[in-house]
């Protein structure tokens, strides 16, 4: 289901962003131009629609975590911990990179975690 959110999501941006292209060239731009708006307006957050779906579908992953804790399920066969944790490691890692690109020093506040050995 939490799938089927953000997928929903993804599928407003797209329509946004062909409807913004669609318009653009009622205005006379050319190919490239109605491209290139239709694919910066597509990639920009919608506020709290945005918001909303990403809270939806998080508290989803959550809870199939718990019912699979509950399960006594392995939890690297949950599917919602999965999908949460690869979503988690990507900001994650998306947060180093721009640390990184605007100051080596700023990396120091991301420690790594302990290794428990």
């Amino acid at each position: 289901m939490a799938a089927a959110v953000l997928d929903g999501k993804q599928q407003i941006h797209q329509l946004v962003g062909r409807s913004f292209g669609w318009i653009s060239g009622l205005f006379g731009a050319d190919d490239f131009t109605r491209a290139f708006a239709a694919e910066l307006t597509a990639n920009i957050p919608l506020g709290p629609i945005d918001a909303k779906a990403i809270a939806i579908a998080r508290g989803l992953q959550v809870s199939g975590v718990v019912l699979c804790l509950m399960d006594n399920k392995d939890l690297t066969r949950c599917e919602c911990f999965n999908d949460l944790a690869l979503a988690e490691a990507k900001e994650r890692v998306k947060q180093i990179l721009v640390a990184g690109m605007s100051d080596w020093s700023d990396l120091a506040r991301f420690t790594p975690p302990p290794s428990g050995k």
